[in-house]
């Protein structure tokens, strides 16, 4: 189980859901004595980055798609996952289908570090 862990956390950039945490047996309340000691820390309310520094962009992109499963990564983000030479305002773009939520959870919303785009001609099956 720890090297499926270890695979997990390589794969993400050290971060994951709660769900992909309690499946490895780590439990919220785990998690939260961790956040408090400052061993990990959260990147919303349901993904923890399982490190203390401060969060790549990559990190970030990870965190908004675990926690917005019919999101993909768009614009800036897209195009910084691509290496295309575009300009790039620093925040995590992503990409959600017009029609609300997808799945559990509120629907998705800009925050300083992340921008919510929405589009009705995203398939949420793509």
């Amino acid at each position: 189980m720890e090297d499926t862990w270890r695979e997990l956390l390589d794969e993400q950039a050290g971060v994951v859901s709660l769900a992909q945490a309690a499946s490895h047996g780590c439990s919220e309340s785990m998690i939260d004595s961790r956040v408090r000691r400052g061993v990990y820390q959260r990147l919303g309310r349901r993904t923890v980055a399982t490190f203390a520094a401060t969060p790549t962009l990559v990190a970030r992109d990870v965190a908004a798609l675990l926690a917005n499963p019919s999101a993909y990564l768009s614009h800036f983000s897209a195009a910084r996952v691509w290496a295309l030479k575009a300009g790039d305002d620093g925040r995590t773009h992503i990409v959600v289908p017009i029609t609300g939520r997808q799945g559990k959870g509120p629907r998705p919303r800009s925050t300083p570090s992340l921008r919510v785009h929405r589009s009705r001609r995203l398939d949420a099956k793509m």
